[in-house]
């Protein structure tokens, strides 16, 4: 393989390009921490020129000039395998902090009591009404993870009843022991194994969307990624960002207008749902 050029940097602009579902503030935030050679909190054309080619080299494995499906895969192998480890650090240390908040009495156990209350306030950050419901209108449409968990019957409502119904549900598996309360590393040690159960569907996510993006930068669908391509793809996505047109992505560039009207649409919803 290779020697990799600047392979942090390299690494962390593909994830930009691979991922466009991610919040349009994140997106262009990772875009000007990964392409900012100079530190100066922006990215000029030549930055991202740069790393582009660096990139493209280190993605042409066998050195043709072109980049196959299968190299592009591989480095997007390559990769995500890194990312999901920072991932899995950062969902352990997110664990112990909320066995640390919940824990309030700091005796080093959860107890069911202390669970609840920590349940309680998870459920009433999205029902601020706390009429012990959130339905599609309240959430704007928002927190689908919310009502994917804990809908259990389906009807796009979410009770307290149900909210504390699973929550009991997973207290109780938590529990490896038995002994009605969790230990720090019961508590931890679930939050790890659910981010190692998640990896599967994730990875198969996401492989589903490079093979999706390599079709739509090949644009003479000859199954080879030429630099032309790859580089009008680049321009293309710099463009989009850069929205003053002064030649910079930075921070005080106003959205592209497709996230602006993507920020619009709940309150579209809302509307719509009125009549």
């Amino acid at each position: 393989m290779k020697k990799i050029v600047s392979t942090l940097a390299i690494a962390a602009s593909v994830l930009a390009v691979t991922f466009p579902a991610l919040p349009a503030s994140h997106f262009k935030a990772g875009m000007i921490r990964d392409y900012d050679l100079n530190g100066d909190n922006k990215v000029s054309k030549e930055e991202f020129a740069q790393v582009r080619r660096a990139r493209f080299a280190n993605t042409d494995t066998n050195g043709d000039g072109t980049i196959s499906p299968a190299e592009y895969l591989t480095e997007f192998e390559v990769r995500y395998e890194s990312m999901l480890k920072e991932r899995q650090l950062k969902s352990t240390q997110h664990a112990f902090d909320n066995f640390r908040k919940t824990d309030t009495n700091k005796d080093y156990v959860l107890t069911a009591a202390e669970y609840k209350v920590a349940s309680d306030e998870h459920f009433y950050k999205h029902d601020p009404n706390h009429d012990g419901r959130v339905d599609q209108k309240e959430s704007n449409g928002k927190h689908k993870g919310l009502y994917k968990k804990y809908d259990t019957n389906g009807d796009n409502i979410v009770l307290i009843g149900e909210h504390h119904a699973v929550r009991d549900t997973m207290f109780k598996n938590m529990d490896k022991s038995g002994n009605g309360v969790l230990s720090r590393i019961e508590y931890v040690g679930a939050a790890e194994a659910a981010a190692v159960a998640a990896i599967p569907a994730s990875v198969k996510a996401s492989e589903k969307q490079t093979k999706i993006r390599f079709k739509a930068i090949d644009k003479d669908e000859n199954g080879a990624m030429s630099w032309e391509e790859f580089e009008a793809s680049g321009i293309r996505m710099f463009d989009r960002l850069d929205t003053n047109k002064d030649g910079f992505i930075a921070d005080d560039d106003p959205a592209p207008k497709r996230e602006q009207q993507e920020t619009q649409k709940p309150k579209k919803a809302k509307a719509s749902a009125a009549h």
